[in-house]
């Protein structure tokens, strides 16, 4: 395991289709919703498969570590993923990804977002201002589609070792 293999992410949202999405051809994401924007076990077995069908064509073979939430469940004949799920109440000791990539993730996404806002706010013109001279397109899109795009940038920019050294026996 080297760390350098991100899989596309998977983004649940609300909104079915986000205005924000008109006139987007192609997403940086894999983008669903509910009412809830929550992972549910229909999703999970929807990610589940795209991910065995991905793997079956690279002729790849893969053990899936899983915890035990509900939406998890799943009854599918999978042919190149084998699924392990994790012992309960485990998963804050046994999952790297819980122990600090996550984490991570989120410090460097919050910069960004604060980056942005002072970027904006100690410039002269407004959001609405910036968003529509810039891109043409409302507030509300720019920052949510954006957001999109900047999550996956920052996780592009994880280091390799940040991900691997988290799944070192500490």
């Amino acid at each position: 395991m080297s760390g350098t293999e991100k899989l596309k992410l998977f983004v649940i949202g609300k909104a079915k289709k986000p205005r924000c999405f008109k006139g987007i051809k192609s997403l940086p994401v894999d983008y669903r919703s509910n009412k809830k924007a929550w992972m549910t076990s229909s999703l999970f077995s929807e990610w589940l498969l795209n991910f065995d069908r991905k793997m079956k064509l690279e002729n790849r073979k893969v053990l899936l570590f899983i915890d035990n939430c509900t939406a998890h469940n799943h009854d599918i004949e999978l042919s190149s993923i084998k699924v392990h799920f994790l012992p309960p109440n485990t998963t804050p000791i046994l999952q790297p990804m819980d122990q600090g990539v996550i984490q991570n993730f989120k410090m460097f996404y919050r910069k960004e977002i604060i980056r942005q806002f002072f970027l904006i706010r100690l410039g002269e013109a407004s959001l609405a201002n910036f968003v529509e001279t810039t891109t043409g397109m409302d507030d509300k899109a720019f920052s949510a589609l954006n957001n999109l795009e900047d999550v996956v940038a920052e996780r592009s920019n994880m280091k390799q070792t940040l991900i691997t050294d988290f799944f070192k026996e500490k």
